[in-house]
């Protein structure tokens, strides 16, 4: 009977990444190289050149895909939440919102 290996992932790859500081050294200097030869596939290799939120997008699709590991992440239920937009009413103005005393006319 032959078996199958399974596809690089991501995730097999950072962690890999964890434990050897020569691959470390490797991709710091070429990183599409150094993925390319870690056996990721060019969709891969897009996603963690891409940044955090394609990155986060493939390693969830990863853990989609795997029922052992899915059991072994716990994924957060909470969004941050992010500055709400100035509003114009804020905004300094150059009339005072009250009058203040006016000039005196009282002349001596």
């Amino acid at each position: 009977m032959t078996t199958v290996a399974d596809p690089p992932r991501i995730s097999d790859f950072l962690l890999r990444l964890t434990d050897d500081p020569t691959l470390l050294a490797e991709q710091q200097r070429n990183p599409r190289a150094t993925m390319a030869e870690a056996g990721l596939d060019e969709a891969q290799i897009e996603a963690v050149l891409a940044g955090s939120t394609r990155l986060r997008e493939a390693l969830d699709d990863e853990l989609d895909r795997d029922p052992v590991r899915r059991r072994l992440v716990i994924r957060p239920r909470m969004t941050l939440m992010t500055e709400p937009p100035d509003d114009p009413d804020d905004e300094p103005d150059d009339e005072p919102d009250e009058p203040g005393p006016g000039p005196s006319t009282d002349r001596a």
